[in-house]
């Protein structure tokens, strides 16, 4: 959580230099029955940090939130510290304000290699090579190509997110429709309003089953069964269409304990690592790169991540490429 509270003002600076808006600071519910682990643990982060929140039953929730169906066995909790990103549009603004400030962006660079000595490291992408004195590896589910050795630790999982027509928009903004998790059927969903004031996200947390479509005129695809989440939308919301109009996969690593791996290479002094967010690393990337600038500078951090770092896990027995 203090990784979380160190972020919110972060992402405000990045709004206020890039003269832009993409979080919207409008809440976060998580749904589930009141037995529910993962309703415990979110009111027990809330009250071990002093965050305020409210619970309601569903029928206190129904009528605040009418475009959800809730069960009568429902409990919701309600943190107001939690919202919404525009993920794409804050990456476009922070890579604009890192380059306004002398920042170098190699664009469409694939790195094949990392090569660190006593001197420095080599950057290897292709025919290219780039000469630094250290190296942040923030690759996500494709950190196991440039470091092995996180290979029985870490794995790369393709979920996918899908978008629903809402028949009156309006109903399903940010203020009136906040971000929320839900499990459904053993599957975990989330969701969040609308921005654009057409469609609503609903995915699934877990991976949906897949089948391979080769007689597509472009080329052989791989496409979701979206027949649980069509039936989640269906049987659980008001005002949605049950049929998504857009749907695209993405791809994150995941770590054996869902934490991610945070510190200095224990191979090498010149690379340091930050992966395997597990599906909640966007909202803690501010503080993830001041962490990383840290880590690169001094070799050490402010922030709590001792128990982050790779180390927790047994690794030895695999070759490492650092």
């Amino acid at each position: 959580m203090p990784l979380i509270l160190a972020s919110y003002k972060l992402w405000s600076e990045l709004e206020t230099a890039s003269r832009a808006k993409f979080v919207w600071n409008c809440g976060f519910m998580t749904i589930s029955e009141q037995t529910d682990s993962r309703l415990a643990k979110a009111k027990e982060c809330a009250d071990a940090t002093g965050i305020a929140y409210e619970i309601l039953d569903g029928r206190e929730a129904g009528r605040r939130y009418p475009q959800h169906r809730f069960r009568e066995d429902d409990f919701v909790l309600f943190d107001g510290m939690g919202g919404l990103y525009a993920s794409e549009y804050a990456i476009a603004c922070a890579a604009a304000v890192a380059e306004e400030a002398g920042a170098v962006i190699h664009r469409d660079a694939r790195v094949d290699r990392i090569l660190p000595d006593e001197e420095g490291v080599t950057i290897v992408a292709g025919d290219r090579s780039f000469r630094v004195g250290r190296v942040v590896v923030t690759t996500g589910g494709w950190a196991s190509e440039l470091l092995p050795e996180v290979n029985d630790v870490l794995m790369p999982k393709r979920t996918w997110q899908s978008w629903y027509f809402a028949e009156d928009p309006e109903q399903f903004l940010p203020e009136r429709f906040p971000p929320f998790g839900r499990t459904f059927d053993g599957v975990r969903f989330h969701g969040a309003p609308t921005i654009d004031r057409r469609f609503v996200c609903i995915g699934a947390v877990e991976e949906l089953p897949e089948r391979i479509v080769d007689n597509d005129p472009t080329g052989p695809r791989v496409l979701p069964d979206m027949s649980i989440v069509n039936e989640y939308v269906q049987e659980y919301f008001n005002g949605l269409r049950s049929d998504p109009v857009r749907v695209m996969p993405a791809l994150d690593g995941y770590t054996v304990d869902d934490n991610p791996i945070i510190g200095v290479h224990g191979a090498s002094p010149r690379v340091v690592v930050l992966c395997g967010f597990s599906g909640h690393g966007f909202k803690l990337a501010p503080v993830m790169g001041q962490i990383a600038a840290d880590l690169v500078l001094t070799g050490g951090s402010g922030q709590l991540i001792d128990e982050l770092k790779l180390e927790r896990f047994d690794v030895s027995s695999q070759r490492s490429s650092v």
